[in-house]
């Protein structure tokens, strides 16, 4: 049952949080033209994980020019089942086709992607 409650449901519950950035990423960047300075500014109903469960890459800069693959923001720390039995795993929130999605994305998949990905300009933080 423990290894059943933390890999399913805590996937679940971090998909539906990932969901609701995405939604509110998407109203923002529809709204503004442009990514938030950072994700404080956004409305996301709280669930088990809240925003601070995910690294967000354009951190005091914001983005308006996207293209398609860019990785917006992902759980700060894989997730990974109590005994190691399943593989490590993120949700990583991507934009695609002119939207944020959200895809469900195995580890070593992910640091093949984020390797990379060009570095966000950060003038607030660099």
């Amino acid at each position: 049952f423990m290894m059943w409650y933390r890999s399913w449901p805590q996937r679940f519950d971090c998909y539906r949080t990932s969901i609701r950035l995405a939604n509110a990423l998407n109203e923002y960047y529809d709204k503004y033209h442009q990514l938030p300075s950072v994700l404080e500014v956004l409305n996301v109903k709280k669930g088990r994980y809240d925003i601070s469960h995910y690294t967000y890459r354009f951190i005091g800069f914001g983005g308006s020019t996207l293209h398609d693959g860019t990785i917006i923001a992902y759980c700060k720390r894989p997730h990974k089942s109590l005994f190691n039995i399943h593989v490590p795993w993120r949700h990583v929130l991507i934009f695609v086709n002119g939207k944020i999605r959200v895809q469900w994305m195995p580890e070593q998949e992910f640091q093949k992607l984020i390797k990379h990905q060009p570095k966000p300009i950060t003038p607030y933080l660099d």
